[in-house]
């Protein structure tokens, strides 16, 4: 593995939906993914407006300084025969040479005309990606169903009535709710007795 996966050990979907709706009218954006960021935001499938753009950009920025975490939001016009990961992988090599990408990185890729929505975090710091590959198949599987559930339940119920930005930001939300109540001073353990996390 090279250029900035070079220390990733794992990239795994938290959440990864279709989701289906009445037909609707697609907006058809550039029609070909060319990864055309305005910093941490991509629209090449032309469903944002400069004005949630803008918003988002600055909250992400904000996120990133605060928790360590650089999240990314990216529409595309299809899915064009890659999968979510092949996707995920050609945001992180851009952000490398935008030198955007952090420790830690959360993709969100939502794909209108297909009905399709991913959520994939990976690991570049060696020591953190080792400690998630030595847990349990068990342990993997609850924070697998963890985070599926966090966007499944904010994201999911706007994107079945197409609206993407109300959906995107509620999966910022979410997910920001969950990296600041993680880095509290004192938080809970994250484990509920037995040695697995909680649920």
């Amino acid at each position: 593995m090279i250029g900035v996966f070079r220390y990733l050990l794992l990239v795994f979907a938290l959440a990864g939906v279709l989701f289906t709706s009445p037909a609707a009218a697609m907006p058809t954006g550039s029609n070909k993914l060319t990864l055309s960021f305005d910093d941490l935001v991509a629209d090449d499938a032309g469903v944002l407006t400069a004005e949630f753009k803008e918003e988002m950009q600055e909250r992400l920025a904000q996120l990133q300084e605060r928790a360590g975490v650089a999240v990314v939001l990216v529409t595309s016009p299809g899915l064009q025969g890659a999968d979510s990961g092949k996707l995920s992988s050609s945001v992180g090599e851009k952000l490398e040479k935008l030198g955007k990408i952090g420790k830690h990185w959360v993709v969100f890729v939502l794909v209108p005309a297909d009905r399709v929505f991913s959520a994939s975090f990976a690991i570049k710091d060696k020591d953190t990606a080792d400690a998630f590959q030595s847990m349990e198949d068990e342990e993997k599987l609850v924070v697998g169903r963890i985070f599926a559930t966090l966007f499944e339940e904010a994201v999911v119920p706007h994107f079945k009535a197409d609206q993407w930005q109300a959906g995107l930001r509620a999966g910022v939300n979410a997910l920001e709710s969950h990296l600041d109540e993680a880095n509290q001073p004192g938080a809970p353990p994250t484990d509920d007795g037995d040695g697995a996390p909680a649920t």
